[in-house]
């Protein structure tokens, strides 16, 4: 995320993974035992630490802020940017670089509204099976590119579900999601599982879409849609539902995501405050719903307006 937000100078140690793709050389940490001696004022975590971890509560107790960096949506990932921004004392370049994620997703969506919005589901594990949820950014994707999740507007991030159960909300495809450098036929196994209905086999990145550039994948996931879209037009009799039983909303209806993204935001943390701050990418703009992962935890209250010196984003990447 600092990368993207142009700030990885301020990158004292991180990883080995993290560092490898770095343009200068740091420090390896393994762990949050490794950390203290660094004196970042910032740790970046893909989780929340542990309550009873001593390297972590020996950090915390410094006042040294934690951010997990662990978005589940594109709402999410919008936030967590401009949270990110506005702890550092860079809200506008937090802006800057939301607006630059979300640009793609929503340019899309407008010139779409009009077409008819084929329903998919989107597999993400095939034993047991599992699907993109409903608030899950294989969910934006579908909404960018003018379709409909069978999940949405679910409030999960993942849903399990069996195949008679998916087979009973008849989307128009399914679409089985595999990393990049995955290289078994994983859509194979379902077919004979899921029929009669269709399914094909995708390659996506889901990091590109919040880390780097979500043309490529936006790209990949297109000729899908519209074969779902096709499929739905040759149908005899159209899929009655596009979303999960009890679900609000109308089949079909819209549901790109708006250009402000996130609605209201969760507290930043203050850099004054005695409390001990994890902000969790997670649970950021999820005021309006509850959290959708067990690894939620909540932030601190905000700062007063301060005109104190701009913080220094020495940080752990981790």
């Amino acid at each position: 995320m600092l990368e993207r937000l142009g700030l990885e100078a301020s990158i004292v140690a991180a990883d080995p993974a993290s560092r490898a793709r770095l343009p200068h050389p740091v420090s390896v940490v393994r762990g949050l035992a490794d950390v203290s001696p660094h004196r970042p004022t910032l740790v970046l975590l893909p989780e929340p630490p542990r309550e009873e971890d001593p390297a972590a509560n020996g950090l915390l107790d410094r006042g040294v802020p934690f951010v997990v960096t662990s978005p589940h949506d594109l709402e999410e990932a919008l936030a967590l940017y401009e949270q990110l921004g506005a702890w550092l004392e860079e809200d506008g370049r937090g802006r800057r670089v939301a607006s630059e994620v979300a640009a793609p997703f929503l340019a899309r969506g407008s010139a779409l509204l009009a077409r008819s919005r084929p329903c998919l589901a989107i597999v993400v594990g095939a034993d047991p099976l599992v699907l993109a949820g409903g608030h899950s950014f294989e969910t934006d994707l579908l909404q960018a590119l003018g379709a409909e999740s069978v999940t949405h507007p679910g409030e999960s991030w993942r849903e399990s579900m069996s195949a008679e159960a998916l087979r009973a909300l008849a989307p128009d495809l399914v679409v089985v999601a595999v990393e990049p450098g995955h290289s078994e036929p994983a859509a194979s196994s379902l077919r004979a599982k899921l029929a009669p209905l269709p399914v094909r086999q995708a390659t996506l990145d889901i990091d590109a879409l919040w880390l780097a550039d979500p043309t490529d994948t936006l790209r990949v996931l297109g000729p899908f849609v519209e074969l779902g879209r096709s499929l739905r037009s040759q149908a005899a009799e159209p899929p009655r539902n596009c979303a999960l039983p009890g679900a609000s909303g109308r089949p079909g209806e819209s549901t790109a995501p708006a250009a402000n993204a996130g609605g209201a935001r969760d507290p930043v943390p203050d850099p004054t405050s005695t409390s001990r701050p994890v902000l969790d990418g997670t649970a950021v703009g999820q005021s309006a719903r509850a959290a959708t992962s067990a690894r939620s935890w909540s932030a601190p209250t905000p700062p007063a307006q301060s005109t104190s010196r701009k913080r220094s984003p020495d940080s752990i990447h981790s």
